[in-house]
């Protein structure tokens, strides 16, 4: 963070803030862990409000990150680019939904699937949509979800590098959508 702050022109900045969104992200694990372990409820108290403190803290500075690569339009040309803004958009998505702010959590996965409609990773922008839907106790939505995810599959090229963005195969993705269709 002090580097951040004192090469604010620096080429490698907007890496650097998304590894420090990721690191608080992260960091917010342990204080998660900690209240579910929690004997006192002052103690669970505390372990919570530590954990929001650096969610809230990841959440600001991926969209920081998300921002100044739209501005910029770095993300037109530059792969890393493209990639880091991506990984913003679902990991402001997984923030929000740790923070148990289901619906605003959708909002950010739905906001990123129309730019990825032609790419295997909109297979697990769905997933998480249906995720959320679920938790907003919308089951009906949440199915649909899955059907669209599986739609958006039948769609995908025969020879899509399943592997490069996500983490199964069209046969794994295949599996995994019909049986959260029968759930």
């Amino acid at each position: 963070e002090e580097a951040v702050l004192r090469y604010p022109d620096d080429p490698d900045n907007l890496l650097a803030n998304y590894t420090i969104a990721r690191a608080s992200h992260r960091a917010a694990e342990s204080p998660a862990k900690r209240a579910r372990e929690a004997k006192t409820e002052n103690e669970r108290a505390k372990n919570r409000s530590a954990m929001v403190d650096y969610l809230e803290r990841a959440l600001k500075t991926y969209a920081d990150v998300q921002r100044a690569i739209t501005l910029a339009g770095g993300s037109d040309h530059d792969p890393l680019m493209r990639t880091l803004l991506r990984n913003c958009y679902m990991m402001r998505g997984g923030v929000l939904f740790d923070l148990r702010r289901f619906d605003e959590a959708r909002e950010a996965y739905s906001g990123l699937s129309s730019l990825y409609q032609n790419d295997p990773f909109v297979l697990e922008i769905q997933i998480q949509i249906a995720s959320c839907l679920r938790r907003l106790n919308e089951p009906v939505k949440a199915r649909l979800a899955i059907v669209q995810a599986q739609q958006l599959l039948a769609a995908l090229p025969p020879n899509a590098d399943f592997l490069a963005t996500t983490n199964f195969n069209r046969q794994q993705w295949e599996l995994l959508l019909n049986q959260m269709a029968a759930w």
